[in-house]
């Protein structure tokens, strides 16, 4: 995808406005979720005694913190699902308006039907359900990260140069396998069009292949295609499973050296961030 598309998504969606709220949003569901985090460590810290002293503060802060960042949550879940479906009415209705208009001799007498059946089942089906929630899973994973590393940073400053080579090769290893992974999808997206395609003449011309007894070499042509497309599938879901494995590797560095710091440190660095700084290492 060119970033044409995305710019125009992001103005189906609402502009700019949409985007910088949610942002906005997702910032302070992390900030009350870190500061949440660090009065429970820091609780935990006390002695008995003030742990009984102070405990009704501590409830009262992490569980209005708590609250918030589940708030807030909320409204971003809410947004960004009512900014999905308006761009996906949006692209159907400007979708269908050009296929009402488009000639029949240099549109419906070239492309195959199960092309069209495809851009309206499975491509919409696609902006309907996996998009936005993709989107979303992408910025509230990015600005954890950030919050991780910045945590990190606050714990153990040296750990950084670690980060920093992780974050160049993780970015060489997004770039190298994203191009094998978006032709693979390609493939798969192609290849289900024949399916529709078939299903669609064999439905209409049901009663001829009954009066033939061809029923057989139906469905084995069926299940060919079917094959297909399942190969193809595959073949994707392998290409995200080696980057995904390369990734967990790299993160699995990081984690090594932020328990090697925290043996390290244990008595000079403050206890209650080298507890964060492991918690946010974990959920990379």
């Amino acid at each position: 995808m060119t970033w044409d598309a995305y710019k125009k998504y992001l103005n189906y969606a609402g502009g700019w406005s949409i985007a910088v709220f949610v942002n906005v949003i997702l910032v302070l569901f992390i900030l009350l979720q870190m500061a949440s985090n660090f009065y429970m460590q820091k609780w935990a810290y006390l002695g008995p005694e003030e742990q009984q002293e102070h405990f009704e503060f501590y409830a009262i802060v992490i569980s209005a913190l708590t609250a918030a960042a589940a708030i807030f949550i909320l409204i971003r879940i809410n947004v960004q699902v009512f900014a999905g479906l308006r761009v996906s009415k949006r692209l159907h209705n400007t979708l269908i308006a050009y296929v009402f208009r488009a000639p029949i001799n240099l549109f419906f007498d070239v492309t195959p039907i199960g092309k069209i059946l495809n851009r309206f089942s499975k491509d919409l089906a696609v902006i309907d359900e996996q998009i936005y929630f993709t989107f979303g899973a992408f910025l509230i994973t990015l600005w954890q990260v950030i919050g991780s590393l910045a945590v990190t940073a606050a714990a153990v400053p040296l750990i950084l140069t670690v980060i920093c080579v992780f974050l160049i090769f993780a970015t060489w290893l997004f770039i190298y396998s994203m191009k094998a992974y978006r032709d693979c999808y390609r493939i798969e997206s192609v290849a289900m069009s024949p399916i529709l395609s078939f299903f669609q003449e064999t439905f209409n011309g049901n009663s001829v292949i009954r009066a033939f007894s061809r029923e057989d070499d139906f469905q084995a042509r069926s299940c060919k295609l079917i094959n297909k497309t399942t190969c193809a599938n595959q073949i994707t879901t392998g290409v995200f499973g080696w980057y995904s494995l390369r990734l967990d590797l790299m993160v699995s560095v990081i984690l090594i050296a932020g328990c090697a710091a925290c043996i390290l440190l244990r008595g000079t660095a403050d206890p209650v961030l080298l507890s964060l700084m492991l918690q946010y290492q974990l959920t990379l």
